[in-house]
């Protein structure tokens, strides 16, 4: 668990998958950037406020706390433009208009 004042960032494994770990005071934060920047566990002051079952995230399905990002709410036409750029939010052959889970997304 994180020391109280301290701030650092590492990277770890839980459950077969890579983790960064971030550390804020008594903050611990282990987002999984392969899986949509998933909050897979939370830590206060020592005590676990957020885990997640790594086989559910085997067989895709949702535990922790997929972080809604880029879009936290509904996306016109299920396209999103950033940077410039057009992003269709499409899963499994489908155009996906609310809450763009995103997988292997890195800025």
């Amino acid at each position: 668990m994180a020391a109280k004042g301290r701030n650092d960032a590492r990277r770890e494994r839980i459950g077969g998958l890579d983790a960064v770990v971030l550390c804020s005071g008594p903050l611990e934060a282990w987002v999984l950037p392969s899986h949509g920047s998933n909050l897979a566990r939370l830590f206060v002051g020592g005590k676990a406020v957020v885990d997640f079952d790594p086989a559910l995230l085997a067989r895709h399905d949702y535990t922790g706390t997929p972080v809604l990002y880029p879009t936290p709410n509904r996306v016109r036409d299920g396209v999103f433009r950033w940077r410039g750029r057009d992003y269709r939010q499409v899963k499994r052959g489908t155009l996906v208009l609310e809450h763009g889970l995103v997988h292997g997304f890195y800025l």
